[in-house]
């Protein structure tokens, strides 16, 4: 009976079969991994995009009747944001 650490002269050697299944299953499962990786960017993409469509165009004031927003100025602290120091 032989042990694995007291191997014969004839297994000093580098077994190459045993490196090209491993680099071959390393190599499939990095494709496996760079494939879920690629269909979940087009899948949140989708979903992205259909959620940005699904929102409707943005309330533009018309640029022949110009109005003041009805919006209010934001402030910090008091005081209007577009204020200026002088």
């Amino acid at each position: 009976m032989s042990s694995l650490g007291n191997q014969g002269p004839e297994h000093h050697g580098t077994d190459w079969l045993a490196v090209a299944r491993t680099l071959l299953i390393q190599a499939f499962v990095l494709l496996a991994l760079s494939g879920a990786f690629v269909l979940y960017l087009r899948w949140s993409s989708d979903a992205n995009w259909a959620e940005f469509i699904s929102a409707g165009p943005s309330p533009m004031p018309d640029a022949k009747d110009p109005q003041p927003s009805p919006v209010p100025v934001q402030t910090v602290r008091g005081k209007a944001v577009c204020e200026r120091k002088g």
